[in-house]
């Protein structure tokens, strides 16, 4: 089935599946660590009219974000990959997940792994690495022709890979889209009640550890597979901002404070 990956087509869709995503994830508790529910609602959306017969993660922590894609698709087969198995996270995410039959745990680096094991149709999930070695890793997946859609969290506005995303792939759709945020920001009202409750947490809407941000929460960038693009090219731009973006910051850490003397800042 041909899917319409623009914001519109997306919302269309949300509007459609609104109340059986409700019904999926009803009584499902929020875990520290983990994707909103807002967001899981915007992966679902993407992929109502065609869900894949696989869905491969990259970064699992406890367990969040493979849990609502298993309930959300449950005919799907969710193989999760996490980076570290001595994490204090690894015994907390195999126990949320024993009970979920679709879901297979794997170990190791999904650099390595997801290439590898990648199959037609599969659609990939990135939530670790972070920022260009993400963006790197989902332009080595979708260069294979392999996978119509490749999603990378944490990709919120102003962000170094969402300028990148913003400014050489227009076919982007990002979960904090305006519109979508104020339709589903209530699938989040239980998960900033409790963060209200414990008085510590990484997220509230609009601040992340205590920072104020443009967009809702971490944010789902969705890369639909362009046929035309050179997806090589694209893997070196990033290695070349991943460079460049070091530089500059290295370079603002030696410069010194604005407010020291200028005697005292050449001493620096």
């Amino acid at each position: 089935m041909e899917v319409n990956w623009t914001i519109k087509g997306v919302s269309a869709r949300a509007s459609e599946c609104i109340e059986s995503f409700r019904r999926i994830v009803e009584g499902t508790p929020y875990e520290s660590k983990g994707i909103l529910f807002s967001e899981a609602f915007f992966v679902y959306a993407c992929l109502a009219d065609a869900p894949p017969h696989r869905i491969l993660e990259s970064g699992r922590a406890r367990g969040q974000s493979t849990l609502l894609l298993s309930k959300s698709f449950p005919k799907s087969k969710i193989v999760s990959v996490e980076f570290d198995q001595n994490s204090e996270d690894v015994p907390i995410a195999e126990q949320r997940l024993a009970g979920e039959p679709n879901v297979e745990l794997r170990y190791g680096d999904a650099r390595v792994l997801l290439p590898a094991m990648l199959e037609d149709g599969d659609v990939v999930v990135i939530d670790g690495p972070k920022e260009h070695r993400a963006l790197a890793l989902a332009y080595r997946i979708l260069g294979t022709g392999r996978c119509p859609a490749v999603f990378i969290h944490d990709c919120y506005k102003k962000s170094p890979i969402r300028r990148l995303i913003e400014c050489h792939y227009p076919e982007a759709v990002f979960s904090d889209a305006p519109g979508f945020v104020s339709a589903y920001r209530n699938l989040d009202e239980d998960r900033i009640k409790s963060v209200n409750e414990m008085g510590a947490d990484e997220w509230r809407p609009y601040n992340f550890a205590g920072t104020s941000q443009v967009s809702w929460g971490p944010t789902f960038a969705c890369l639909p597979y362009v046929s035309s693009y050179s997806y090589r090219a694209e893997q070196y731009r990033v290695v070349l901002a991943a460079i460049l973006w070091r530089l500059k910051r290295s370079l603002a850490k030696r410069r010194p404070p604005k407010h020291v003397p200028p005697m005292i800042a050449g001493c620096i």
